[in-house]
């Protein structure tokens, strides 16, 4: 078990959460704003929803969900399919509704901009007649312990059962590293990576959250 006191990392960006990513330097306003609009390709960089999970014989799952940034001809067409995955805000409305077909593991990448995103509260994956969801696990702020233990791996550490999962980057929109999660309140994932400072989204269950750190001992 690592040392709580040796392990604290320094959170750069502001403690109160927000329902959005960074601010994407090439975003555009043609990106769409809802998954079924229409998607022009001349965006470089969209707003979406990052959505996996699989369908299988022992019925759907669906994993946390992103907050992203994705070139426009990355975004996920909508399709007719056995599967759909629906969006809710708090008042029981339907933010989005999103057909696609798949079988085994899957990955959709929504667009959906923020002010809608920021709405939701409620994802709900039905394929084949069974169903499946997820809501925000806590209204915590993110945090964790990050420490490096050789000059190629990373130690994280945080509170999963918040925070049911995170991804890793060395730079703000790129240099993607790892992938962690979990349900423990301390929960630890090994990253490798010589980097000493990490760009780390912590998933609730449906938003993300970015958080700048610096990689204690490097």
């Amino acid at each position: 078990m690592l040392a709580t006191a040796t392990l604290l990392f320094v959170l750069d960006a502001p403690l109160r959460p927000e329902l959005v990513t960074f601010w994407h330097p090439r975003a555009r306003a043609q990106c769409p704003a809802t998954p079924l609009a229409a998607i022009e390709v001349s965006a470089q960089d969209c707003a979406a929803l990052e959505v996996s999970g699989r369908i299988d014989a022992a019925g759907p799952s669906l994993d946390p969900a992103f907050d992203v940034h994705v070139p426009a001809a990355e975004l996920t067409r909508p399709v007719p399919g056995s599967a759909a995955l629906i969006g809710y805000g708090a008042d029981g409305r339907t933010i989005f509704s999103f057909p696609f077909s798949a079988a085994g593991a899957f990955k959709l990448e929504v667009a959906l901009a923020s002010p809608l995103a920021s709405a939701l509260t409620r994802l709900v994956l039905t394929a084949d007649g069974q169903s499946t969801e997820r809501t925000a696990v806590s209204s915590d702020i993110p945090s964790g312990e990050a420490v490096a233990t050789d000059d190629t791996t990373v130690v994280l550490a945080w509170n999963a059962r918040s925070f049911p999962a995170l991804r890793v980057a060395t730079a703000l929109g790129g240099g993607f590293v790892g992938y962690a999660s979990g349900s423990g309140t301390f929960e630890q994932a090994a990253i490798r990576t010589s980097a000493r400072r990490l760009i780390v989204s912590f998933s609730d269950g449906i938003h993300s959250f970015d958080r700048s750190l610096t990689v204690i001992g490097r």
